[in-house]
């Protein structure tokens, strides 16, 4: 019997690429089970499966658009304390290695590289490891964050990045209103893009976004 998830929901945001997305979901689905499974998309697809449930959200236009959706109203569409938020390239990968003490966290997605000019935390210049929005784990209550508190969706290097603004630009602010970050370690378990110090004696992973492990 497949593990139950009470706490967390499966949920992702799409106007393209909509019949791998739905795949995804169900990739997560056949290995353990969710609170809720949500597809949030500008239209809903026929042929939609009967446990996933159809959420309107904005069409997406361009990059722009979904950093903005994201980062300000994703919020609302989580009933539980947890989002596990995928997409078309993003999904579990190996449902048996869940660990329910990833909830104590707010924020869990798979380790970026270290990057001299980028990742980095306004104000303390914190190096950011772990940040990677397309496969990860967030509480409800970092979702309501930037609108609870009116923050603007900040520009770094031409990009506005909804993960780099959580996990960086915000940072500061964000520990200090209690927010709690995965550690390095812990996100090389949790989830795969790239080869990085931290994965490199690991063999299976929870999840991936992008690039499957080579192993």
């Amino acid at each position: 019997m497949k593990k139950y998830l009470e706490n967390v929901t499966l949920l992702a945001y799409t106007s393209h690429e909509i019949p791998q997305t739905i795949a995804s979901l169900q990739k997560c689905q056949e290995g353990l089970g969710f609170a809720e499974t949500k597809l949030l998309c500008h239209e809903k697809p026929d042929g939609l499966p009967e446990n996933i449930l159809y959420e309107f959200a904005p069409e997406i236009n361009n990059i722009d658009d979904f950093n903005q959706y994201v980062f300000l109203e994703l919020g609302k569409h989580v009933n539980t304390s947890h989002v596990l938020y995928v997409q078309a390239h993003a999904w579990i990968l190996h449902p048996e290695l869940w660990d329910d003490e990833w909830l104590q966290y707010d924020y869990i997605g798979s380790p970026w590289k270290h990057m001299d000019e980028a990742y980095i935390a306004w104000g303390s210049k914190e190096h950011v490891r772990v940040g990677n929005g397309g496969f990860s784990l967030r509480s409800k209550k970092l979702l309501e964050i930037p609108k609870k508190h009116g923050l603007p969706l900040l520009q770094e290097q031409n990009w506005y990045n909804e993960d780099g603004n959580l996990t960086c630009y915000y940072r500061e602010l964000m520990l200090a209103l209690g927010i709690k970050y995965a550690s390095v370690e812990v996100a090389a378990r949790f989830a795969y893009e790239n080869d990085v110090p931290e994965n490199m004696e690991i063999k299976d992973f929870f999840g991936y976004h992008r690039n499957m492990p080579r192993r």
